[in-house]
This record gives structure tokens, C-alpha cells and sequence, in this order.
């Protein structure tokens, strides 16, 4: 606030400046993935944020530092540049003035397991105890189909291709859903183009053996109501452009 130097304000009042503080929270965070689970599935990573978590770890300061994180931890990499990130927001405009850490766990179980001598493993994320896809004997079986359905269709079976795609598709791998969608786009859109191909060739068929019928018909018999038999009469003068017409609506 700035006032008149000789009455300090009592009479006059040059300047005021209103500062209105408001408080609003930041917060970043990340999810780190056990890098065994990420290599057993890609679907871990996909669903993730919807298992329900736990908190292991929660503590707040108006500074955080090394001291107050828990020591020789395997995600303290992560941590260290998150708190380095939310420094950074300290600015002219904006300051601060508490910080706090929470550290939330998923529980989940990684079971190994050997069938016809391969040896597959199995996640269990959460405690929704939820089946994550990974390499499994159904989806080497699937994987089998896929193989066969690609031959199809590069031999020019685009029927049984189709069918064969299909087939995965209920079968439901998550690894392969994308290869299964674009194989089932692919076969489908040929089986159309050739069902277009074959109605066109169908149709001139048709119309070489069938207009030189109609043609005969529309000329010679052209059996009509009484009231447009002048039409079959060959002193009417339109009479030779009515076969024609009458094709053109055929």
C-alpha cells in the first residue's frame, strides 16, 4: 500500500494492491513395474491402474528430503526425480509450502509352470486375483491357428482365412488382438471385392444371353393391356423405339 507522505493516509490514499493467496495441490506420481512381471505379460502394464492398491509408506514435510524417504529402496531412483520434479514448480508465482510422499503396493503372484515340457508363466495381479495373459499353452495354440489362417490367405483363401481368424478371435490371446483384427479386416474386405467382381462378371453374363431374348420378345410378341395395343402396331410411330426403351427399364 502507498499513502500521502504528509497525512500518511489519514486524508489520502494513492495505491493499494490486493494479493489474494489461494492454496492448490500438485501432485505427480508413476507407476513402477517389476521388470519379471513385465517381461512375463504386456497386459500387466495395460491394466495396471484399475487393481485396487495398498499404502505401504506415507510422509510429509514442508521439504522432503533423502532422510525422510525409506532407504536402500529399488524404486529410490524413481522417487528422487519426482521430488526433484516437484521442486521444480517453485516459482515467482507459485511457492510450496508442504510436501508429501505416499508409496501404495499391488500384491501379486507369479506362478511357474511346466506342461508337455515347456515351461510357461502365470501372473495373478491384485487382490481382484486377476489372470494376466502371457505365454501360455492356449495361446501357442491360438498362435498355431494364426500361422495357418496367414498361409490362407496368402494362397488366395480368403473364405477359410476368414474362418480361421474368427476362431482366434474366440480364443482371445491378448498378445495377438491386433495381428487377429487386422487378418479378419484383410480377409473380409477381399471376400467382398470378390463378391463384387463375381455379381459385375455375373450381370454381363446375363445380359448376353438374356437381351438378345428380350430384344426378340419386346419386337415380336410384347404381350400388353388392351388399351396400349397400338403399341404393337407397326404403323404407330414410336413403335420401333419401344423394344429399345423397354430394355433400357429391364
Amino acid at each position: 500500500m502507498v499513502t500521502c507522505k504528509t497525512c500518511n493516509g489519514n486524508k489520502q490514499m494513492l495505491h493499494q494492491w490486493n494479493i489474494e493467496q489461494t492454496e492448490s495441490p500438485l501432485s505427480e506420481g508413476q507407476y513402477i513395474i517389476n521388470s519379471k512381471l513385465a517381461m512375463v505379460t504386456k497386459e500387466y502394464s495395460s491394466k495396471v491402474q484399475q487393481l485396487k492398491r495398498k499404502s505401504i509408506f506415507s510422509k510429509s514435510a514442508s521439504k522432503l528430503t533423502k532422510e525422510h524417504l525409506p532407504q536402500e529402496s529399488f524404486i529410490e531412483t524413481q522417487i528422487n526425480q519426482l521430488l526433484s520434479k516437484s521442486d521444480s514448480k517453485n516459482s515467482a508465482n507459485h511457492k510450496i509450502t508442504k510436501q508429501k510422499i505416499e508409496i501404495e503396493s499391488i500384491d501379486n503372484l507369479l506362478v511357474n509352470y511346466t506342461f508337455k515340457g515347456e515351461n510357461y508363466s502365470l501372473v495373478i495381479a491384485g487382490s481382484e486375483m486377476m489372470v494376466m495373459a502371457s505365454k501360455s499353452p492356449i495361446a501357442e495354440f491360438e498362435k498355431g491357428i494364426l500361422q495357418q489362417a496367414a498361409r490362407e490367405l496368402r494362397n488366395g483363401n480368403e473364405t477359410e482365412a476368414y474362418k480361421l481368424y474368427k476362431e482366434c478371435r474366440q480364443i482371445d490371446s491378448f498378445d495377438q488382438r491386433e495381428e487377429v483384427s487386422q487378418g479378419i479386416k484383410k480377409s473380409f474386405a477381399r471376400i467382398t471385392k470378390y463378391h463384387k467382381k463375381g455379381a459385375l462378371v455375373g450381370v454381363v453374363i446375363s445380359a448376353i444371353v438374356f437381351i438378345p431374348l428380350l430384344w426378340h420378345y419386346y419386337h415380336n410378341i410384347n404381350k400388353v393391356f388392351g388399351y396400349v395395343k397400338f403399341m404393337n402396331d407397326p404403323g404407330f410411330f414410336l413403335h420401333n423405339h419401344h423394344p429399345w426403351a423397354m430394355l433400357l427399364f429391364s
